[in-house]
């Protein structure tokens, strides 16, 4: 792992996480949120216990800093699976904001839900949430006409798409009645202006 993707897994705990005083703090989760009973930064107790467990025992020891650490690199790594969605490693290293925002939707909506997303971005015929060879081919070729910055609109553009479609738990899809509609669209907006940075 390289320090600008350690620094996107930072981006996230930042995005993720509660802070109190500067430190990061254990959530105690709603009971219809679906992620179990707490998380650190997004990392919750359900889908992620192991490590969920780790960081609520550094932080009730004071280690703010080391929990944060050690969320940043957990969710880099977590998320490091984008990568094989582009062409070859240069062209992930070349498009970095794009790589930013498929690690941020990695996180938020899975492994599966970042590829569907990239799909629907790029306007692919078959939506199944794998990126094969032609999902792969086509991304190449957006990249290069219409170029970076209207893929990068398109995917951001696609996560909309995504909540409003393809709900992952099956329930009724996501839209403005949804209370955590408001903190989406913030999520998405932040997440592609921060991804520029990476640029």
């Amino acid at each position: 792992m390289t320090p600008k993707r350690i620094e996107m897994g930072r981006e996230i705990v930042r995005f993720e996480g509660r802070y109190k005083d500067g430190n990061l703090q254990v959530y105690t989760l709603p009971a219809d949120d679906g992620g179990g009973a707490y998380e650190i930064a997004g990392i919750n107790d359900r889908y992620h216990p192991q490590k969920a467990s780790e960081l609520r025992g550094l932080i009730e020891q004071g280690q703010y800093k080391e929990a944060e650490d050690a969320a940043a690199a957990y969710i880099e790594e977590y998320t490091r699976p984008v990568l094989n969605f582009f062409p070859s490693p240069e062209v992930a290293e070349a498009n970095a904001p794009i790589e930013f925002v498929l690690r941020d939707s990695c996180f938020n909506r899975g492994l599966k839900g970042a590829a569907t997303i990239l799909q629907h971005a790029l306007g692919m015929e078959q939506v199944d949430g794998v990126v094969g060879p032609a999902t792969q081919a086509e991304f190449a070729r957006q990249l290069a006409d219409p170029g970076p910055d209207a893929v990068l609109e398109a995917i951001t553009g696609a996560r909309e798409t995504y909540e409003r479609n393809s709900y992952p738990w099956k329930r009724s899809a996501r839209d403005e009645k949804s209370k955590f509609w408001k903190g989406l669209e913030n999520r998405w907006a932040k997440a592609h202006s921060k991804g520029q940075n990476f640029a």
